[in-house]
């Protein structure tokens, strides 16, 4: 849901010359902008991606909740924060780990979680009782527009941060 919300907000920038989606599988787009790297599995993917370019930032999509520390109670969130951290070593010249919490899909969306049919009509309710807590893919993608294109100097960009970044329309 998010890789294919921010890669449509992407592809229609003007502030994007070129997108490389490194994913598991085709994703089943086309357009001049883009190039995809497939790896079926991620385990083999080695540090040769970062040499290839050392001017690449980097933009991982983590989540609300992610454990930088490595030593939480939840399994997810200490995976998640040792792959974060594991991303900053490597030699890209920025990393930037987002940690959004609730999204709210970008219009046009086809893959999307099926409870968002049912409970979408509640996102402005969250969005305004629970501020840090909710942002729009479209914020989500303008925050990594804005990370990739200026000098953010920010690795961990939480709710609050990519609300920030790119207010809401």
């Amino acid at each position: 849901m998010v890789g294919e919300g921010v890669l449509m907000e992407c592809l229609s920038s003007s502030q994007i010359s070129e997108v490389l989606s490194v994913s598991r599988k085709p994703g089943g787009v086309s357009h001049p902008k883009l190039k995809e790297y497939v790896v079926p599995d991620f385990l083999g993917l080695k540090e040769i991606l970062a040499g290839q370019n050392l001017q690449m930032t980097f933009i991982y999509v983590s989540g609300a909740g992610t454990d930088s520390t490595e030593k939480g109670r939840s399994m997810w969130a200490r995976v998640k924060g040792r792959t974060e951290n594991a991303l900053m070593r490597l030699a890209f010249r920025k990393v930037h780990n987002f940690r959004p919490g609730v999204m709210k899909p970008v219009a046009g969306q086809k893959h999307t979680l099926a409870a968002y049919k049912y409970v979408g009509w509640m996102f402005p309710f969250i969005k305004l009782v629970f501020p840090n807590t909710a942002s729009t893919l479209s914020q989500v993608a303008h925050a990594m527009i804005i990370c990739a294109t200026t000098n953010v100097d920010k690795p961990i960009m939480e709710v609050s941060d990519i609300n920030r970044l790119a207010p809401a329309d």
